[in-house]
């Protein structure tokens, strides 16, 4: 089994790659109804067809990054592609349309590289691919 070294991660809005990113979390969840019945001796459950997707992204603050960090706006819609083993071809990605809930810039402190962070809601459903 190939393990993945996390440092060729690239988080892309669209086809631009965001600059100084340095982790990125894709969280997938998948909803279920509860369908235990009288005379059950435990409970059952079963997807409810409805899954959802959110990401973190981190990296340090570079507010040059006018086709990437500086996007990322609360309220924003973006088209996102996440690259857990870069972009090389055959390499997986994930995307879909995410909505920025959060943005954080710091905190800044005396000679520390200041840091920038985002949280994104997927709406619609997160695509798994290849380059």
């Amino acid at each position: 089994m190939t393990t993945i070294k996390g440092n060729s991660g690239v988080v892309k809005v669209a086809t631009v790659a965001v600059a100084e990113m340095t982790n990125f979390t894709v969280t997938e969840t998948q909803g279920t109804v509860e369908d235990t019945a009288l005379g059950d001796t435990a409970r059952t459950f079963v997807a409810d067809g409805l899954q959802a997707w959110t990401a973190a992204i981190s990296g340090h603050y570079y507010p040059g990054d006018t086709n990437g960090q500086a996007l990322f706006v609360a309220g924003a819609s973006l088209s996102l592609v996440f690259n857990p083993s870069g972009t090389g071809t055959g390499t997986e990605k994930l995307s879909g349309t995410g909505i920025i809930t959060q943005v954080q810039i710091g905190e800044v402190a005396n000679a520390q590289i200041v840091p920038f962070s985002a949280q994104i809601q997927g709406t619609g459903a997160l695509t798994r691919g290849t380059n």
